[in-house]
């Protein structure tokens, strides 16, 4: 009997063991999601004022919004995150 309730108590510890390091892992990967997010946000923020030819037209970014991924253009436009890679940057 002594020997089933050691059993019992060692297989309680690795459960209590695995659950932490599940528990630890999950909030370091929360971390690292709130990490790029923030990483993209401030990324973001740098293309705010910048100047870019858009159909003929020079355009700056005026405001963007990180939720729906897209810019505003001073032109009252909308362009998304990716657009703006294929646009040519005035200096």
């Amino acid at each position: 009997m002594k020997t089933y309730f050691s059993l019992a108590i060692a297989a309680f510890i690795l459960a209590l063991a695995a659950i932490i390091t599940a528990i630890v892992l999950f909030l370091k990967g929360c971390n690292d999601v709130a990490n790029d997010l923030e990483a993209g946000n401030k990324k973001a923020k740098e293309m705010v004022g910048k100047k870019f030819i858009l159909q003929n037209d020079t355009v700056m970014i005026t405001d963007y919004s990180f939720i729906n991924s897209n810019y505003q253009l001073s032109n009252g436009s909308e362009i998304s995150f990716e657009l703006t890679k294929k646009l040519k940057e005035v200096k």
